[in-house]
């Protein structure tokens, strides 16, 4: 749908209403929230990347940030290597394995065909529909961030 390009985020909730009272259908959709440790971008995503990486009979869900000069593992070390106790032989030290991309943590031949999303937006919306299928996205900034604390980092 046009104006719904870069939108793919963590959404809990969608309501549809009028809401310019033109006639169609607009939607209200929640989102995690911006006052959340996760703030991806188009350019920087929040990446989860989902297989057996270790060979153990366990889907081992690796969750990763970008930024400009490298990527972010947002688990910790511990439980990183608690779910893939076999990265405990490839990185010696932790400081090894905060440096490391994905790629290096993970075979890239695994991440290419394992399961995977990227989230780019994490902040809620109003979607005004202009014409079938066409959108406009406003955002609703702070107040349902302050509502939802389910949504609050820790």
């Amino acid at each position: 749908m046009a104006g719904l390009e870069k939108t793919t985020g963590w959404w809990y909730s969608l309501m549809g209403a009028d809401v310019d009272n033109d006639g169609d259908m607009d939607y209200v959709a929640g989102n995690i929230g911006l006052n959340s440790r996760y703030q991806p971008g188009t350019d920087t995503p929040i990446e989860i990347f989902a297989a057996d990486f270790d060979g153990n009979g366990s889907i081992d869900p690796p969750l990763r940030g970008g930024s400009e000069e490298r990527d972010i593992s947002y688990a910790t070390v511990a439980k990183v290597f608690g779910q893939m106790p076999t990265l405990n032989r490839k990185f010696n030290e932790f400081v090894d394995f905060a440096l490391a991309s994905v790629e290096q943590v993970v075979d890239r031949q695994m991440l290419d065909t394992c399961f995977h999303r990227a989230a780019v937006m994490m902040e809620s919306v109003v979607m005004s529909q202009r014409r079938k299928g066409h959108f406009t996205l406003r955002p609703l900034r702070h107040c349902p961030d302050l509502a939802c604390p389910r949504h609050r980092s820790p």
